[in-house]
């Protein structure tokens, strides 16, 4: 994960969610940017999104070992 990435994500696990566009002026970069970086992130399995809103994809039980 390259550090665009983490900063994206650290966003969203601060935040719990919000869009591409909303995310990019905090971050101060372009919603293009934020985009590619949330696609990245869902295809890790660590993002998720019902249309335009993203939100971070808590690790379940199982994945962090408790089950």
């Amino acid at each position: 994960m390259n550090d665009f990435d983490q900063s994206v994500l650290a966003y969203y696990q601060e935040q719990g969610g919000a869009t591409a566009w909303i995310c990019s002026g905090a971050l101060n970069c372009s919603r293009e940017e934020v985009s590619k970086a949330l696609q990245r992130l869902k295809r890790k399995g660590v993002m998720k999104n019902k249309g335009p809103f993203w939100e971070w994809k808590a690790p379940s039980r199982q994945e962090v070992g408790y089950d």
